[in-house]
């Protein structure tokens, strides 16, 4: 768990889906902000549906809040991106 990553997700204002979604991604992440939880796991931990954590990833990375690197047969891998 990276704390300041966790840190600097507080102070963003976003729509609550896209919040919870980055908050959890967040706690995941490691040193360098790295992630790969599948969208199952994301969803079960945020209480959202898969869809909906879908839109919150892709609205995320338009807001270039979050990188993301799709890998075959793997879990996506996700990198917050630093402000």
């Amino acid at each position: 768990m990276s704390i300041n990553a966790l840190a600097s997700v507080r102070s963003i204002a976003l729509a609550p889906t896209a919040k919870s979604v980055l908050c959890e991604l967040a706690y995941r992440s490691d040193d360098e902000g790295e992630c790969c939880p599948t969208i199952a796991e994301l969803a079960q931990t945020t209480c959202l549906s898969e869809r909906s954590v879908q839109r919150a990833i892709r609205n995320l990375a338009r807001l270039r809040l979050l990188e993301i690197h799709e890998r075959s047969r793997q879990s996506s891998v996700y990198r917050m991106v630093r402000r």
